[in-house]
């Protein structure tokens, strides 16, 4: 296990041979939902590794994206599906029977066949990073030779809805005792209970840099502003969010309390439908997909970070919470419900609810609201939030490499 505190530095390696190579492999990119895979390919760049991302799907701006990570970030584009990628997918299924029943299996072997036919299954890779447990199968299915060198990065439906549909059958029986990255001790428990994977944690970090505090006043403000972050989905809470602040408009008459909502997906109908039904258009905004780039400033224009995070049909849960460090960074108090690794993860850096529903919340920010001025939650809050630097996800993932670079030589000695 890595150790989240490590103060050690990324190694040198900027005069490094080019055979120092790793190749990652994500579900899509740029994702600003999955902004952590831009920032460790930026890392290991940054430490002189020749870095390779094979994403399942490339987005509109990857090649720019790419680019601007760094000169040792080469974006590869995957194969299309063909009749010739089916076949190779359906003999690997016809092979291993206890595969048939299970369509999680199906995917992993379409994508793994896809993977095979680039021409990165050939490459020799010093390390091989999957972010996601999918990707992670698809990568041995394509190069079982991986094994040794693959780094299965967990991050949260894969480690949580995928088991429950799917079972864990896939990851055992696939990955064995293969690397794997948690990045909260939610996610590394379940692991541990459920896979014989060799389980690292790494911090899940952020750029203090770009994240920085503007002066909070010493007294709430009014307008009150909250900021709810995460994509239109119903895991992410946002309707309970919504709820909530018709249970603050009874408690606080007098005070003003707007909630703005950041982010886009299936839910936005239902979310405008409510708003209206509610008679909140006054109060509540939802603002779409940001720019991650513009995040920072964001969040500096608001009060309080919500994340009232659900629990699902499917079992989804919330691993970590990334966007609660981002808003601490910034001075944020932040106000979540008790689900997954969030509350870890919030700590002394604000309130978790009791419960899900929307008086639990408005109860929780009441709470902040109560606890401390909006400067004296800075303090905490930053303070918070340092222990989540990208300097230590930096050395975490740094740490790995060596290891597996440090086995490698072992088994070629021997």
């Amino acid at each position: 296990m890595m150790n989240p505190q490590s103060t050690a530095k990324l190694p040198n390696m900027a005069g490094a041979p080019a055979r120092h190579r790793i190749l990652v492999l994500a579900d899509s990119f740029p994702n600003p939902s999955e902004s952590f895979v831009a920032d460790h390919l930026r890392l290991m760049g940054e430490a002189g590794w020749q870095v390779t991302l094979l994403a399942r799907q490339c987005n509109d701006g990857a090649g720019e994206a790419a680019i601007a990570l760094g000169s040792n970030i080469r974006l590869a584009r995957i194969v299309a599906s063909s009749a010739r990628i089916y076949s190779r997918a359906a003999l690997w299924l016809a092979r291993r029977p206890w595969t048939w029943a299970n369509p999680f299996m199906w995917r992993c072997a379409l994508h793994g066949a896809r993977v095979a036919a680039s021409a990165e299954a050939g490459v020799h890779w010093d390390v091989v990073h999957a972010h996601f447990g999918n990707n992670a199968v698809s990568a041995l299915v394509a190069a079982p030779q991986w094994r040794s060198r693959l780094v299965a990065n967990f991050h949260g439906h894969d480690a949580t809805s995928v088991p429950k549909l799917h079972g864990w059958t896939a990851y055992r029986r696939i990955l064995g005792d293969a690397h794997a990255v948690a990045h909260s001790a939610f996610i590394e428990d379940r692991l541990r209970q459920c896979t014989d994977l060799r389980i690292h944690r790494v911090t899940m970090g952020v750029d203090l840099d770009r994240f920085l505090q503007s002066p909070r006043p010493s007294a709430w403000p009014s307008p009150l502003k909250l900021l709810s972050v995460g994509r239109l989905t119903q895991q992410k809470g946002h309707a309970q969010a919504i709820e909530a602040m018709c249970c603050l408009a009874r408690r606080h008459p007098t005070v003003e309390i707007r909630l703005a909502i950041v982010g886009d997906g299936p839910e936005r109908a239902r979310l405008q439908s409510m708003i209206r039904h509610l008679g909140l258009t006054s109060r509540v905004e939802l603002l779409g997909s940001v720019p991650y780039a513009e995040m920072p400033a964001l969040y500096r224009q608001h009060h309080v970070l919500l994340l009232a995070a659900q629990a699902t049909r499917d079992g989804q849960q919330e691993a970590f919470g990334r966007a609660a460090v981002e808003a601490m960074a910034c001075g944020l108090p932040v106000v979540g419900c008790p689900i997954g690794g969030l509350p870890d993860t919030i700590g002394p850096g604000g309130v978790v609810a009791d419960g899900f529903d929307a008086k639990s919340i408005a109860n929780a920010i009441t709470q902040v609201l109560e606890q401390a001025s909006p400067d004296a939650w800075a303090e905490r809050t930053r303070n918070r939030a340092m222990d989540f630097s990208i300097q230590y996800m930096a050395a975490d993932y740094a740490a790995i490499a060596d290891l597996i670079m440090r086995e490698a030589g072992d088994a070629d000695a021997g």
